[in-house]
């Protein structure tokens, strides 16, 4: 039997490896877990274990842990990369303009799909499955609410929605035009490919809009020239 990945704090893809982990031996923590409900050393062991085994076998659990696998499997490749020391900010670009399109597409197509998925588990496992069509009754709602509430628009506009949504707020606030501008810009200094990407004029225009303060235009003037003579001296000569 495998075993389930410890959570790293610093590593995002640690909570994907986890995820996963625990989608594919769900079958097996629920055999222990009920092992230990039944055979536990004490009543406190007994009765944590049930509570567990008790979340774990819910609808709610079981919907959450897919919802996440889908979410986190979309933006994994891009946190990897902004990790990696080796950073193509080409690249990155790109992860990021792909991430946002797949959780947009997950988010306007996805829900169908995953609930289908989610129900099929639930009966594989034997979990009890709500009637998507009745009155909502969650705890974090008012009697008022409740009451124009079905537990489909629960599931799909309180969970698979706003979760999306708030993935994609993230991604917006992080990586806005501005960000995007830099990266774009900063591309220019990329040393791979022996320079390949080298590009004065993006590199004064980086200077010019993101450390104005550090350059007074005679200092442009010289940093053009300087940077025609690097690209023609080195980028462009074989021997470096």
């Amino acid at each position: 039997m495998g075993t389930l990945h410890r959570v790293d704090t610093t590593r995002w893809s640690s909570h994907f490896e986890s995820i996963c982990g625990l989608i594919d031996m769900y079958d097996a923590i629920i055999s222990v877990f009920e092992c230990m409900v039944n055979e536990g050393s004490s009543n406190t062991i007994r009765e944590k274990t049930g509570g567990s085994l008790m979340a774990m076998k819910s609808f709610d659990f079981i919907f959450i842990l897919h919802l996440m696998h889908k979410i986190i499997g979309i933006t994994n490749m891009l946190c990897w990369a902004l990790r990696h020391k080796s950073l193509n900010i080409l690249n990155a670009m790109n992860l990021v303009s792909s991430t946002k399109s797949l959780l947009q597409t997950l988010r306007a197509e996805g829900f169908d799909y995953l609930l289908h998925h989610v129900k099929s588990v639930c009966m594989k496992f034997d979990v009890g499955i709500p009637d998507m069509s009745t009155q909502y009754k969650g705890s974090r709602r008012s009697c008022q609410q409740n009451d124009n509430i079905t537990v489909d628009h629960h599931y799909h506009m309180d969970l698979f929605n706003a979760t999306i949504d708030h993935q994609l707020e993230e991604l917006h606030s992080r990586f806005n035009e501005k960000t995007m501008e830099l990266f774009m810009l900063s591309s220019a200094l990329d040393p791979r490919d022996n320079f390949k990407s080298f590009n004065p004029d993006r590199i004064c225009l980086l200077v010019e809009k993101f450390s104005a303060a550090d350059f007074d235009r005679q200092d442009m003037h010289h940093l053009k020239c300087q940077l025609y003579h690097y690209q023609f001296d080195v980028v462009r000569n074989e021997r470096f």
